[in-house]
């Protein structure tokens, strides 16, 4: 009996030495252990919706509940038909600006203010300035807009906004992501700007946000 016992354990050590062994070469070897794999849980994305510049909408997808890529449309195909009308009558314009933004409080600035606009998702902010049409310098009303936008030694392009003409200095090398136009008022008393950038820089933004921006400025128009 004890004769049995004694062989079971000499057996027994023995396979577990061809048991190591084995390990041994196998890790020397480089033949690959198995891994065990965590279980993969997928995210349940919520359920908000952000709304597309057609007036379509899209929702969180992927592993990173980000929103889907809106449809790539061209000025002509936009549908502006749903923007809402920002009228000031005290300093008789109006402009439309596309639906699901809103308007910040507004700012007074010395003779004139600013007024900004923000979409819901906070990708792009519009800002509106006037301001009085005065040279510190000379005490003198600005007789031309390069005189008031001198911060640039590069060619300003220059653009019809409401009938008048202005400059736009923005896009450039360096800005590419951000728009900006400055014109007088029918009677050169005041200077507006309108300047306009996504919130989060990316190639998609900015061709999205310039196309954005001419929009908004072809609907911008003096009344009496």
């Amino acid at each position: 009996m004890l004769e049995k016992e004694k062989l079971s354990h000499i057996v027994a050590v023995g396979f577990l030495l061809i048991a190591v062994q084995f390990i041994v070469v196998a890790q020397f070897y480089g033949i690959p252990a198995k891994k065990r794999v965590p279980p993969q849980y997928s995210q349940a994305c919520t359920q908000e919706v952000k709304q597309c510049l057609d007036g379509s909408y899209v929702s969180r997808t992927g592993p990173d509940c980000e929103f889907a890529e809106c449809a790539k449309l061209s000025i002509a195909q936009n549908d502006m038909s749903n923007w809402h009308t920002y009228r000031n009558e005290e300093f008789g314009f109006e402009m439309e600006f596309p639906a699901g933004w809103s308007e910040d409080e507004f700012l007074l600035r010395g003779s004139g203010f600013t007024q900004e606009f923000q979409d819901n998702f906070n990708e792009y902010t519009l800002s509106l300035s006037v301001t009085g049409n005065y040279n510190q310098l000379t005490g003198l009303p600005y007789e031309n807009l390069q005189d008031y936008y001198v911060d640039t030694p590069y060619t300003v392009k220059t653009v019809k906004v409401g009938g008048q003409e202005a400059i736009q200095p923005l896009p450039r090398a360096g800005s590419e992501h951000v728009n900006s136009v400055f014109f007088f008022s029918k009677d050169s008393t005041f200077i507006y700007g309108l300047t306009f950038a996504p919130n989060t820089i990316s190639e998609a933004k900015i061709e999205e946000g310039q196309e954005l921006f001419d929009q908004i400025l072809s609907t911008f128009r003096f009344f009496e």
